[in-house]
């Protein structure tokens, strides 16, 4: 009987995880003035334009020339499909390029999930090491708890010059 129950729960997860599909993301950055920019300089006001085919929730994972990562904080991180959102989202906040000297390549990573409980852990910052893009970037479909989400990946490089 524990054997039959087993195998009832392994092809439901099975059939779940079937059904799982790719969430579809496009996203530009932009400077003040709307115009799409991969090169960009100290002081310089950024923003992301955020895209994606269905409704999700996302994350915004931002990783400095220096390989200090930090998560981009926001007021709602729901997705509705094909409605572009700009990020910031918060009322009155500016992301400026640092003025410290570092110039060199830098990364945002945009994660979508259709369920906010499987977007990756913000609590997570410090320095960036290889292995944290590869642990979420290895696999399209995020799994917890015996859940299984329909999951999306993007990423932004760009170059900051002096």
């Amino acid at each position: 009987m524990k054997n039959i129950i087993a195998l009832i729960f392994l092809m439901l997860f099975l059939v779940q995880r079937a059904n799982c599909r790719e969430i579809s993301l496009s996203a530009s950055m932009l400077d003040n003035s709307g115009n799409r920019v991969n090169i960009l300089r100290a002081k310089d006001i950024v923003r992301f334009k955020v895209c994606a085919d269905r409704d999700c929730y996302i994350a915004i994972l931002c990783i400095d020339a220096r390989g200090v990562k930090s998560w981009l904080p926001m007021t709602n991180n729901f997705l509705e499909a094909g409605q572009a959102r700009l990020f910031p989202d918060i009322a009155g906040s500016v992301l400026r390029v640092a003025d410290d000297g570092v110039t060199g390549s830098e990364q945002v990573v945009i994660y979508a999930c259709s369920e906010k409980a499987g977007l990756p852990s913000q609590t997570d910052s410090g320095n960036f090491v290889s292995t944290d893009l590869h642990t979420i970037m290895r696999r399209q479909r995020a799994s917890k708890a015996g859940m299984v989400y329909d999951t999306g990946i993007f990423k932004i490089t760009y170059t900051i010059l002096k």
